[in-house]
């Protein structure tokens, strides 16, 4: 008998209504959408971390405790693990192929309670910037979610001026 062949194939499927067939289509779509939304969440996430780095070492540079040289091989080093999640996230999603995509992912598909988020970073970047000024220190604190504020301002920026 030959491998491939399969008497009921497709037996079963003569008693699945239509309506059935395309809600599994879209749910599949559905499923899909949140798996990408998902890991485009944590590939900001993942560079968000490494912007902190960048930010410790520019912040021993200007308190001296580390030359700018060593900060500089801190920043490559941050670079090339930023390629790295943007290559993987392509071989991934290889229809990813834009910066722009990313941006409208993050900007169409957010949530009212994200959007409000962003307001708050906002605020306190600000207020913290105040501060740092008023007490002569001029080193803000690095807040969390600050990289992809600063991504979706210049996705914004960029839309607006360029039509991206």
């Amino acid at each position: 008998m030959d491998e491939g062949y399969f008497p009921d194939e497709g037996a079963n499927e003569a008693g699945i209504p239509k309506r059935a067939k395309i809600d599994r289509a879209r749910l599949f779509e559905e499923a899909f959408t949140d798996e990408l939304r998902l890991e485009v969440g944590y590939f900001f996430v993942e560079l968000d971390e490494l912007m902190e780095s960048v930010w410790r070492v520019y912040v021993d540079v200007k308190r001296e405790k580390c030359t700018m040289v060593e900060a500089t091989v801190v920043v490559k080093l941050v670079m090339d693990a930023a390629s790295a999640l943007t290559a993987q996230l392509q071989l991934k999603y290889p229809s990813l192929t834009a910066a722009k995509q990313l941006f409208n992912i993050v900007q169409n598909e957010a949530p009212e309670s994200f959007r409000r988020v962003m307001l708050a970073i906002n605020e306190k970047f600000l207020w913290d910037l105040k501060e740092s000024q008023d007490n002569g220190d001029g080193v803000v604190p690095y807040i969390p979610d600050m990289f992809i504020l600063e991504y979706l301002s210049v996705g914004m920026t960029s839309d607006a001026y360029f039509g991206l």
